[in-house]
């Protein structure tokens, strides 16, 4: 007859079974996924992904990412968001992340859009997996959670040299990137008048004014809004 815990009704083999699995639990590495909402399909995600190991919470990755985004917004502008082999290599070489994406990509199709996991907040999903633990960041999220009330609290504690001088090494190749961001609207039908950046609205050709009847997202925190120029 197996012993009963009058507190919860476990037997004692369940209780050790709970044991080994909180034990094993503990034991497993924890990796991060840095994804994006936008990327096309699964396919897309797996192939732009970050996969990386870093001694931080996940509340704590969240905001480096976020500081160093807002602060290429500051210093860069655009409409352009951070590429993921810069976004890599200041993790790496500011905040001693390891790129390990070789080593665990038999993790990529287990924990893309196509697989649910456990959400843990609105911007991160946990894939609890046989040997590893992986946490996936979307980055579309992380940005809309964090960029209201926290905007100056995150910017202000990730303004410093390191992170900006790293970032001023992109900053040509950025320029670069809106120039041809800024062509493809003017190509597509879309006026952007003098100044292109975070919070512009985009103006689109439409004799008849149909203003606000239809909104279509360009990028994060941005809308293109159907009106006339005047």
């Amino acid at each position: 007859m197996s012993l009963i815990n009058k507190q919860t009704g476990q037997t004692a083999r369940e209780i050790l079974e709970e044991m080994k699995k909180k034990e094993k639990n503990n034991l497993k590495k924890r990796i991060f996924r840095i994804d994006h909402y936008y990327f096309d399909d699964s396919k897309v995600s797996n192939r732009e992904c970050l996969l990386i190991e870093i001694d931080k919470t996940v509340e704590e990755l969240s905001e480096i990412i976020l500081g160093i985004e807002f602060r290429l917004d500051e210093l860069v502008g655009g409409n352009i968001e951070i590429q993921f082999n810069h976004l890599l290599e200041i993790l790496e070489k500011l905040f001693e992340a390891k790129n390990v994406k070789e080593e665990y990509k038999y993790v990529l199709q287990k924990t893309d859009s196509e697989h649910d996991g456990e959400e843990i907040n609105y911007y991160a999903t946990k894939y609890d997996l046989d040997n590893v633990e992986v946490i996936k960041i979307d980055l579309y999220f992380n940005w809309e959670y964090y960029c209201g009330n926290g905007y100056k609290r995150i910017l202000e504690r990730y303004s410093n040299g390191d992170i900006d001088k790293l970032l001023l090494n992109f900053k040509k190749e950025y320029e670069r990137l809106n120039e041809e961001f800024k062509k493809n609207l003017i190509l597509a039908g879309i006026y952007g008048g003098k100044k292109v950046s975070l919070g512009d609205t985009f103006i689109l050709n439409d004799p008849k004014g149909e203003l606000n009847k239809n909104k279509y997202s360009l990028d994060v925190g941005k809308e293109i809004h159907i009106n006339d120029k005047k």
